[in-house]
């Protein structure tokens, strides 16, 4: 593992579960008789998808999703209780939560039905977590992204931004996300339009790693590993660059 300077740090993370938590997550949810379960997932998916998302050049703000139907969800792991429940839409901890202290601008939390759960899983209070907010960050086409003629959800004509390609198939490896000088930042967390990353300021990173919190990782997406093994990433004790795989064990 090797300790960077903080004076390298970026500007913005990519924030997600950490591989840990994630993996057991999804080893959990497999199987004839899955101890966790999102019994309505793909109602939920379909609901969701129906409201304006973090692609073409639209607002800022993405709607808060009204009258959403109940998310049902099922856990019998007597001992898992991660910060982030991986299970896309995500789940967040109501210790999470307090620690990203975000205002009802920028976060929606719905809800969700858990009755069917072990005491450790409600007592967690988790709740589904839908980002109302979307940023531009990165300098599409110095990361590697080229414009393309698409359609908004109207079916208006637009410039998009898609990963560059070659006879219609995207080039492997052409990705080295680069930020804008002047980045468009509404909050503290926000997905990135045109490629999707949840996105975290370094001061909520901060933040949210001081509260005590260690099961969610926030990853620096300019770096770049030829092998695809090593990561960056920013913890308690500073920045490091380390093997993944061999780190979430």
């Amino acid at each position: 593992m090797k300790k960077l300077a903080n004076d390298n740090a970026p500007k913005f993370w990519h924030m997600h579960a950490s591989g840990k938590a994630g993996n057991e997550a999804l080893r959990l949810m497999k199987g004839k008789s899955p101890k966790l379960a999102f019994q309505n997932k793909y109602e939920i998916i379909s609901y969701i998808s129906s409201y304006q998302f973090f692609y073409g050049p639209g607002p800022t703000r993405i709607p808060q999703l009204e009258s959403c139907p109940t998310p049902i969800f099922k856990s019998s792991a007597k001992s898992f209780s991660p910060s982030i429940v991986f299970s896309n839409p995500d789940l967040y901890s109501k210790r999470f939560r307090d620690a990203l202290n975000l205002s009802r601008k920028e976060i929606q939390y719905i809800d969700i039905d858990f009755s069917e759960s072990t005491d450790l899983f409600i007592e967690n209070d988790y709740k589904m977590a839908h980002i109302l907010c979307v940023g531009d960050v990165f300098d599409l086409e110095a990361s590697g992204f080229e414009q393309y003629d698409t359609l908004d959800e109207g079916g208006g004509n637009i410039v998009g931004w898609r990963p560059k390609t070659a006879n219609g198939i995207p080039i492997i490896g052409a990705i080295r996300f680069v930020f804008r000088e002047n980045p468009s930042i509404p909050s503290g967390l926000f997905y990135s339009r045109w490629t999707g990353q949840l996105m975290a300021t370094d001061e909520l990173a901060e933040s949210v790693i001081q509260s005590g919190i260690d099961d969610v990782h926030f990853q620096d997406v300019t770096f770049v590993d030829p092998e695809h093994k090593l990561v960056r990433l920013k913890s308690a004790d500073g920045i490091h660059i380390v093997d993944y795989e061999s780190f979430c064990k």
